[in-house]
C-alpha cells in the first residue's frame, strides 16, 4: 500500500508540473503582426510583447523595421537573448523580430512613430534573405515585343505584375527602370541627413522565362 500511494504521489505532481509548464507556454505566447497593423492602431498594441514581421534595414542613423512602404518601427537595444550580432545577419532581409512595442516617437530626430524594445528573438524569414527592398520577392521575367514584364510575389503570397517606367504596388517611391532577362533595375527615394536622393539598385533573377 505504501507503495500504492507513493505511485500516486508522484504521477500527482507530475500532472501537476505539466499543467504548470502548459500553462505557462501559453501565456508566453506572441501575437503574430506585421507593421502596418501597429501602427494602424498604436494604442492596442503598446506595451506588448509581439512577434513582428518586416523589412530589416540597417544603416547610417537608421535601424527600422518596415513594411516596404512608409511605414516604419525604430529597432531598439536587444535584450541579452537576442545580441548585436543576430541583428547584423539579417539586416536587408525579410525578418521576424519578437520584443515590446513602444508607442510614441522614437529613434533619430524622433521620426519614427514607435519602437521595439527588449528584443529576444530576431531572425531571417526562409526564403527572403534576398529580400527586394520593398517585401517583394522577383518571381518571374517575362521578355515580349509587346513590353518587357516583372513578376512579383509579396509577403502574403500575392502576385504582381509590373512593367518598364511603372511603379511598384502602392509604393511610389521606387519604380523600375529597366526590365533585362536575367534582372530588373530600378530606382528608389533615398532618405539620409542631405534630403532625398535618387539610387539606382538592381535585382537579380535566377531562373527566366519569357518570349525573345
Amino acid at each position: 500500500m505504501p507503495s500504492l500511494f507513493r505511485n500516486i504521489f508522484i504521477i500527482f505532481i507530475s500532472l501537476l508540473l505539466l499543467t504548470q509548464s502548459t500553462s505557462g507556454a501559453e501565456g508566453n505566447k506572441t501575437d503574430d503582426v506585421n507593421v502596418t497593423e501597429i501602427l494602424s492602431n498604436p494604442k492596442k498594441f503598446d506595451g506588448k510583447k509581439l512577434s513582428i514581421v518586416g523589412n530589416y534595414h540597417i544603416k547610417f542613423e537608421s535601424h527600422v523595421l518596415s513594411d516596404g512602404n512608409r511605414n516604419r518601427l525604430w529597432v531598439g537595444r536587444p535584450s541579452e537573448y537576442a545580441t548585436l550580432s543576430d541583428i547584423n545577419e539579417v539586416n536587408n532581409s525579410r525578418s521576424r523580430v519578437i520584443g515590446t512595442f513602444i508607442s510614441g516617437r522614437s529613434g533619430h530626430l524622433g521620426r519614427y512613430p514607435g519602437r521595439i524594445e527588449n528584443i529576444t528573438h530576431v531572425k531571417a524569414l526562409s526564403g527572403w534573405t534576398e529580400f527586394s527592398p520593398l517585401g517583394f520577392k522577383l518571381e518571374g521575367i517575362i521578355i515580349s515585343p509587346i513590353g518587357n514584364n516583372a513578376l512579383f510575389v509579396d509577403s502574403r503570397g500575392k502576385g504582381w505584375t509590373v512593367k518598364e517606367g511603372h511603379f511598384f504596388p502602392g509604393i511610389i517611391s521606387k519604380k523600375v527602370k529597366r526590365i533585362l532577362k536575367d534582372r530588373i533595375i530600378f530606382i528608389e527615394d533615398f532618405e539620409n541627413y542631405k534630403g532625398i536622393e535618387v539610387r539606382e539598385f538592381e535585382m537579380v533573377l535566377e531562373k527566366n522565362f519569357g518570349i525573345d
